[in-house]
């Protein structure tokens, strides 16, 4: 699967599960395509298996054990549950209230989970990279990017164009408080 298909496939699967879970869609796609190898993985395409999800009895209702241990559903559907049960562990606790923070943030909370143990490149770092180049942020709430300030233009004396933040200018030579 193409790296576009894949996420027309699960960024809205992700951008609802948010609602219940507090992964951040960006983190969830981009977690399951580094699982999946991008839904290539013989995990994904026979047994609708995403995530490496191993095998317990807490699995939705039809899901059996492969020979190496790992959850097979019977659909797409089922992983998803199964995915969402998971991410709702007290062991990702850290995960859900990195949001606030953006996916950096939740990506450092998952790096130092107990079920990275550098799997994610210890910092996390091969997720930030598929969310960076596939811009996963954009499936985020507005309210877990970073605002940026806002500009304002105007011509120095030299005819140049300066650009700054838009309102007053901190007083640097106040004595901080």
């Amino acid at each position: 699967m193409t790296p576009d298909a894949f996420i027309a496939l699960m960024a809205p699967r992700a951008q609802s599960a948010y609602a219940r879970t507090g992964w951040l869609p960006s983190v969830q796609v981009a977690q399951l395509a580094f699982e999946s190898s991008w839904g290539d993985s013989v995990l994904a395409r026979v047994h609708h298996n995403y995530g490496g999800i191993r095998f317990t009895r807490a699995a939705p209702a039809g899901t059996v054990a492969t020979r190496d241990g790992f959850a097979s559903y019977r659909s797409d559907d089922a992983f998803w549950a199964d995915y969402e049960r998971v991410q709702r562990l007290s062991l990702y606790d850290p995960i859900r209230a990195a949001a606030p923070g953006g996916a950096p943030a939740q990506v450092a909370a998952l790096a130092a989970s107990p079920y990275d143990a550098g799997h994610y490149g210890g910092d996390g770092a091969a997720l930030l990279s598929i969310i960076q180049a596939h811009a996963l942020t954009r499936f985020d709430p507005a309210s877990s990017r970073p605002a940026l300030p806002e500009l304002s233009a105007a011509p120095a004396p030299d005819g140049s164009l300066v650009i700054r933040p838009s309102g007053p200018a901190p007083d640097w030579t106040a004595p901080a408080v």
